[in-house]
């Protein structure tokens, strides 16, 4: 099975930030956390992607790394936990 990437992104700002997992399940719960962590914001996208490498997600998902700013990539299964605040419109 290939590898999950958490991708949370800001499109206003182009901010996109990348978290892989190799284990199904916790790439589903980061998804899950993330997305809880993000209601009410109707701003940041919250995807799920799974691919061979980030090298696939640049050509197959390239909309996510228009803006020309370099990705926040964070470390393989990193546990997720944040506390963010929603950006209203």
């Amino acid at each position: 099975m290939s590898p999950d990437h958490l991708f949370e992104y800001e499109p206003r700002s182009g901010r996109l930030e990348i978290t892989p997992f190799d284990d199904a399940q916790s790439a589903l719960d980061a998804y899950a956390e993330a997305e809880r962590l993000h209601l009410g914001d109707w701003v940041t996208e919250i995807v799920l992607l799974g691919a061979d490498s980030i090298d696939t997600l640049r050509v197959t998902h390239s909309h996510y790394f228009a803006s020309g700013q370099p990705p926040i990539i964070h470390e393989l299964n990193r546990p997720y936990s944040r506390s963010v605040v929603p950006v209203r419109t």
